[in-house]
């Protein structure tokens, strides 16, 4: 039997020891921009259960995180300081050469968004899924 990693970490923002600590040890699923729960809900969503560490960090951390211990990146397609193609293009940039997926509830050209991830980061392999918006609650 395997024993469970933590459901989650998050990056410290501190430099030096601490930060090298909190490094995923192994197969890991790196969340940009979401909180831990947030992470923990979406990735569950999105891959099942892979058994894999869930780590989060801001956008502007990804330089700090070790890549060569993740086997995929999840971010949503558009935040409030991010979006897909800025994320696909810092990875590039590092290096990363695991799974990108972005994901949103719809989107009214996912082509269109694909295209321009593409066109970022052509290395990159790259999906995005549109996760739906959910039940929503009747009018009475």
């Amino acid at each position: 039997m395997t024993s469970r990693r933590p459901a989650s970490s998050h990056l410290p923002r501190s430099k030096g020891a601490e930060r090298e600590n909190a490094r995923p040890k192994g197969a890991a699923i790196l969340a940009v921009g979401m909180t831990p729960e947030q992470a923990g809900s979406v990735t569950s969503r999105l891959f099942g259960a892979l058994g894999a560490e869930i780590v989060t960090a801001p956008f502007e951390d990804l330089e700090n995180v070790r890549l060569s211990d993740v086997i995929a990146v999840v971010s949503p397609v558009v935040s409030a300081a991010f979006d897909a193609v800025d994320v696909a293009q810092r990875l590039a940039l590092l290096g990363f050469t695991g799974h990108y997926v972005a994901y949103a509830p719809t989107l009214p050209d996912r082509e269109l968004v694909r295209q321009e991830v593409r066109e970022a980061a052509p290395d990159l392999a790259f999906e995005i899924i549109e996760t739906g918006r959910g039940p929503y609650l009747a009018a009475s």
